[in-house]
């Protein structure tokens, strides 16, 4: 089915509001349902368990660079806003913005485009769009309001580059989806530190699957969120058993300490189905 979508004409996605959201290609294949969409109505049918893969255009940009491979990988990160500079080389400010597609740092859309982003490539037509929804303004005004570390502030699907706030103002921590459209420029990845929280990664579950099952080569590239139903390895067959047979407990607060455990950043509390594959008391 995947192979039909190239072998035809590819058209503007019918399968949402054309005037709210115009313009807007139909690159990827819902396999489940059988249907052509868009990357929105893509995120809404993987949320209902439909099998949908990433056009070409939204996968993981090859790196040799570690920090780019793990952040790519979801890895929690940390942004050193002192650190931060725009693709242009300025300074980051409160007006800056973060692209959730490509995950560079720019004062304007124009500064946006000196970094290579195909999110563009969406749209049937030149609007001059930009994904800049992950705004620093937005992190100053709920730090200074007291939010607590963890507070999700970026305005985008979690498909795609989340933000929470850090317990300082002059930081904020980064995860990366699997809709990936580019990586982040020199002057962003300057300011990036990957964060050692092995548990914020492990519950991130719009990661992309790095599994080796013949489920998951099947299916390509993918979301764990996807394939957790449907993985075939050792790991993910633990899990679900233990969820199934332990419904009750499996939904209970976990009260370990061990070091996996104890290793969340954005997470206050965690169940035990969350951490049943790292922790270190079971």
């Amino acid at each position: 089915m995947w192979r039909k979508l190239f072998t035809k004409q590819i058209q503007v996605c019918r399968a949402h509001d054309q005037i709210k959201y115009p313009n807007i290609f139909a690159l990827e294949e819902c396999e489940s349902c059988e249907k052509s969409l868009c990357y929105m109505c893509g995120n809404s049918h993987v949320e209902n368990g439909c099998q949908v893969r990433n056009h070409e255009i939204a996968r993981i940009t090859p790196s040799t660079d570690d920090t780019i491979n793990q952040f790519n990988y979801g890895a929690l990160t940390s942004l050193d806003l002192n650190k931060l500079k725009c693709n242009c080389g300025k300074d980051a400010d409160a007006k800056t913005a973060l692209c959730a597609a490509c995950g560079s740092a720019s004062c304007s859309t124009e500064c946006h485009n000196i970094n290579p982003c195909t999110f563009s490539q969406n749209f049937s037509k030149d609007t001059g769009f930009s994904f800049r929804s992950i705004i620093i303004g937005n992190a100053y005004k709920m730090f200074d309001k007291k939010f607590t570390v963890g507070t999700i502030f970026s305005r985008n699907s979690m498909h795609f580059i989340t933000a929470y706030l850090s317990d300082k103002k002059n930081q904020f921590f980064i995860q990366r989806g699997h809709r990936q459209y580019g990586n982040p420029h020199t002057n962003t990845l300057q300011a990036l530190t990957i964060n050692q929280a092995v548990l914020d990664k492990e519950v991130y579950l719009f990661r992309v699957c790095q599994c080796n099952c013949k489920f998951c080569l099947e299916a390509n590239y993918h979301s764990v969120f996807q394939c957790q139903n449907h993985c075939r390895s050792v790991q993910a067959y633990e899990i679900r058993s233990y969820q199934q047979e332990n419904l009750e407990e499996s939904q209970q607060i976990c009260q370990c300490k061990c070091q996996a455990c104890s290793s969340g950043v954005t997470l206050h509390q965690h169940t035990k189905i969350d951490c049943f594959s790292i922790c270190k008391s079971k």
